[in-house]
């Protein structure tokens, strides 16, 4: 919680955030919490409790559901070789942004080292529209490449269940468990798809899991995160101290002069 303000005339990021090594890469932190934001917003704890990369806001948020995967893989399976160049360039394009910081920085203007906002919104719905083209390839008749299946089903489980040795990142198991088990369901749905007999039972099915999940994961976020009350603001807690009051004195003695605020957040 914030415990502390400080007033300057300079708290750009710009000048050290431009300065990074192009090609430099990110701490395993990063990498590991841009992992377990695609599997579930939650998978590090929920607002106050997330323990990963930066804070619940501003660290990536890729979650656009897990069947998502599965059909992203399918689609590099059955799609033509000149659909397979132009999508795999466009996802390309955004893991070479993860992979590499100064980009990412570069991306926002170099106005800080954050997910929030374009990146959090572009890449997940990227993901999605790549994981739609898969499934429709699987609608048009085309049979789901059971290989590619059962492949990128046991890597996303290996990847959930690896023991990872980052102290700062705490992997929620109960996600774990409930990532691997709709994965799972939405691999043996997927391989049914290829079989008319079963068609017309698993696309209902394949709906009420999604929704299912959608529900399940999503619950955390409105239904575990303290709630601000009215007292809060009049009392001055958490963010709602004398911030403002601090800018208006500002104001008052030097009109002449443009300041920003740094609030310094202690843990």
């Amino acid at each position: 919680m914030p415990t502390a303000q400080g007033v300057s005339g300079k708290v750009s990021y710009s000048e050290n955030l431009s300065a990074v090594f192009p090609f430099r890469i990110a701490s395993p932190e990063h990498y590991l919490t841009a992992f377990f934001r695609l599997i579930s917003n939650d998978a590090l704890g929920t607002a106050n409790t997330f323990n990963g990369w930066k804070n619940y806001l501003e660290a990536p948020l890729f979650y656009i559901g897990l069947i998502t995967i599965l059909l992203v893989f399918q689609f590099f399976a059955l799609a033509d070789r000149k659909r397979k160049l132009l999508y795999g360039a466009f996802l390309g394009l955004w893991l070479f942004i993860i992979i590499f910081p100064w980009f990412r920085f570069a991306f926002y203007g170099f106005a800080g080292d954050y997910y929030k906002g374009a990146l959090s919104l572009f890449i997940p719905f990227s993901f999605l529209l790549v994981g739609l083209l898969g499934f429709q390839e699987i609608m048009k008749g085309k049979k789901p490449n059971l290989i590619v299946l059962v492949i990128s089903l046991l890597l996303m489980v290996v990847l959930i269940w690896y023991p990872y040795h980052e102290p700062k990142v705490t992997i929620s198991q109960s996600v774990q468990i409930r990532a691997s088990l709709f994965l799972v369901l939405y691999s043996i749905f997927i391989s049914m798809l290829s079989s008319d007999k079963f068609a017309k039972i698993i696309l209902p099915l394949l709906l009420v899991t999604v929704i299912l999940e959608a529900r399940d994961f999503s619950w955390p976020a409105f239904n575990e995160r303290v709630s601000l009350h009215k007292a809060d603001i009049r009392n001055k807690k958490y963010q709602f101290d004398n911030s403002m009051e601090a800018v208006d004195y500002i104001k008052k003695i030097d009109q002449g002069l443009f300041y920003r605020v740094d609030k310094v957040l202690a843990r």
